[in-house]
C-alpha cells in the first residue's frame, strides 16, 4: 500500500507531462512537399502566448521540387521561435515551471533576415507553407 501511495505523485507529474507538453515531432527534409531556393523579401513577426509567430516571404529563383511552384512566384512561409521575454520577471509556481521546462525545446531553429538567399524545406498544408520542424532552411548566400 505504501508503494502505491509513493508511485501516485509520480503518476500525477508524468500524466501532467503528457497533456502539457504538446512536443512537435521532428520532420525529415525529405518529408517537404517544396523545396526551393529564393530570396527573403520580407520577415514579420508577432508575439504570441510566449512564441514569435514568423511568415517570411521568399521569392522563388529555382524549384528543386514542388507541384504548382514557378521562378517568381512569392511564397509566404510559417514557422516560430520561443520568445525568451516571455517569462522575463515573472514568478511562476512549481506546476508553471514544469510546463515551461517542457516547452523550452519547442521551437525552429531560426529565422532568415531579409534579403538573404535561402533554400527552403516547406510542406503545404491547406493551402498553406510551413517550414520543415525544425530545420526548414539552408542560407545560401547573406
Amino acid at each position: 500500500m505504501k508503494r502505491l501511495a509513493a508511485l501516485l505523485p509520480i503518476s500525477f507529474i508524468l500524466l501532467l507531462c503528457l497533456t502539457t507538453f504538446a512536443a512537435r515531432l521532428v520532420e525529415k527534409r525529405e518529408q517537404a512537399t517544396h523545396v526551393f531556393t529564393g530570396k527573403v523579401k520580407t520577415v514579420h513577426v508577432e508575439k504570441k502566448n510566449g512564441f514569435l509567430d514568423y511568415v517570411i516571404e521568399v521569392t522563388v529563383e529555382s524549384v528543386e521540387k514542388g507541384e504548382g511552384m514557378k521562378v517568381g512566384d512569392a511564397v509566404s512561409i510559417s514557422c516560430y521561435l520561443r520568445d525568451p521575454d516571455w517569462l522575463k520577471d515573472k514568478t511562476l509556481s512549481q506546476e508553471e515551471q514544469l510546463k515551461d521546462a517542457m516547452r523550452r525545446d519547442s521551437s525552429y531553429r531560426g529565422v532568415p533576415k531579409e534579403g538573404e538567399q535561402i533554400k527552403v524545406y516547406a510542406r503545404k498544408v491547406k493551402e498553406k507553407f510551413n517550414g520543415v520542424y525544425p530545420d526548414w532552411y539552408d542560407l545560401v548566400r547573406a
